[in-house]
């Protein structure tokens, strides 16, 4: 996939709001940070230390990284003789930084001395003997600090090691999740990454974990058994579905408000931290969507696009049958986890094999009944309980073992809105209050 450079007229403006070489820290973080999992970024801004990223296990790391403009040796150079001056400067003093500049104080300890230094940078290279060039004088720079000045003689022997655009590169190839991520002109149209920023105080900003923990099924298996001769999946284990080469998607289906959206993303979440690359779709895709999706990722890294109200996809069952061509041929890796309603499921895709379902508000006379409207009323309670709100009955009753309706009065909580909250629980009928604000908002 060819992968466009790091300049602010490529890069997602989400990522990048201020400055681009902390935008460029925060890159070489997130390609960095799957193999290095005890990874530590420090703000940017020049209060770093010499320190970008650390790394602390048996031996200790640090990362510099240095946005570079243009392909320019020289410019590289002396990016790194800025950063050399500083540490001159400021590693001077035998007993530890100079006062106000205590970022520096990991390179005076000889307890978990740093033994490897990675100079990032985002230009690229032109061959071998300027990587050997600037590695050699990298680690001059350190052996002359290590002999000449006693207390940082424990950075004898330091490591040297030299990032360009073509390293980040290779990584990136690896986790093309981080390619759509980061450069939009690399998606298809209408497939967002799912990590990509949502924005920030919009009511569906309640259907993630910063604004709401996830009440999971797979807790409330912990605390209420499944029925007899009942299977009820845990998040872990509907994922494993797809360990099944003849599974393509998972339908999440049930009546509207009772969490199918939320159980989508959160199994997106499980499926990201795994190391899939997982999109939303946000509108109706064009046709050649998924072939140039295909195009883009390696056969050997498995995909998921979260459909949310596949009743906007008009077209779903030619979407699916065109992915399972894909998946068949050996191209893609390509799974779908789609949430509907219960009465369209049947219209839009029970006749598609090769899917599993997941139904929240199963039928009457079914086994699993019971267990899913005690598991949304415990869900309905761990929202009120978070948004400071009593869990009374009459709370309760307004929402009817309904989460989204839980979630909305938590989100009148927080917005101030607590006159709005209170009539609400005078109505006690939800469908009420509703009629009643549309009439004042619209009277005539």
């Amino acid at each position: 996939m060819d992968i466009p450079r790091f300049q602010r007229s490529t890069i997602n403006p989400r990522l990048a709001t201020s400055d681009i070489g902390e935008a460029f820290q925060t890159f070489v973080f997130e390609i960095l940070s799957p193999e290095r999992p005890t990874l530590h970024r420090f703000p940017s801004g020049g209060k770093d230390g010499g320190i970008d990223l650390i790394e602390r296990s048996e031996t200790c790391s640090v990362v510099e990284c240095k946005f570079v403009g243009k392909d320019d040796f020289e410019v590289v150079r002396q990016r790194w003789k800025t950063v050399q001056n500083h540490l001159t400067e400021h590693l001077s003093q035998p007993g530890g930084p100079r006062p106000g500049q205590s970022q520096y104080g990991p390179w005076y300890s000889s307890e978990s001395p740093i033994k490897d230094y990675l100079f990032c940078v985002s230009a690229a290279l032109s061959g071998e003997q300027q990587r050997r060039d600037l590695t050699s004088t990298i680690a001059t720079f350190f052996e002359s600090l290590a002999r000449d000045r006693e207390h940082l003689a424990h950075l004898r022997g330091l490591r040297v090691w030299i990032a360009d655009w073509n390293d980040l590169c290779a990584k990136l190839r690896l986790r093309p999740h981080l390619i759509f991520r980061w450069f939009p002109s690399s998606r298809p149209s209408g497939v967002v990454p799912l990590d990509d920023a949502v924005e920030v105080g919009t009511f569906r900003t309640y259907l993630t974990g910063a604004k709401l923990p996830y009440h999971s099924l797979s807790e409330h298996l912990l605390s209420t058994s499944a029925p007899p001769n009942v299977v009820i999946k845990s998040e872990q284990d509907l994922l494993k579905s797809f360990d099944d080469a003849q599974i393509t998607g998972l339908v999440v289906t049930g009546k509207g408000g009772v969490g199918k959206s939320r159980l989508t993303l959160e199994l997106g979440w499980l499926a990201l931290n795994n190391g899939w690359a997982v999109f939303r779709i946000q509108s109706r895709l064009r046709e050649d969507a998924l072939d140039l999706l295909a195009e883009k990722l390696s056969p050997n890294t498995p995909a998921l696009l979260l459909v949310d109200y596949i009743e906007t996809q008009s077209d779903f069952g030619e979407l699916v049958e065109n992915l399972n061509v894909l998946n068949d041929s050996g191209i893609a890796q390509l799974h779908y986890i789609a949430a509907c309603r219960t009465g369209y499921y049947h219209q839009a895709i029970a006749s598609s094999a090769r899917h599993v379902v997941i139904d929240l508000t199963p039928p009457a006379g079914v086994a699993g009944l019971e267990w899913f409207s005690n598991y949304r009323c415990a869900t309905v309670q761990r929202i009120l309980e978070k948004a400071g709100i009593v869990v009374s009955d009459k709370h309760l009753a307004v929402c009817h073992d309904i989460p989204i309706l839980a979630v909305f009065m938590a989100y009148l909580q927080a917005s101030g809105r607590g006159q709005d909250l209170a009539d609400l629980l005078s109505e006690v009928e939800f469908g009420r209050w509703v009629a009643k604000r549309v009439q004042l908002s619209f009277p005539a």
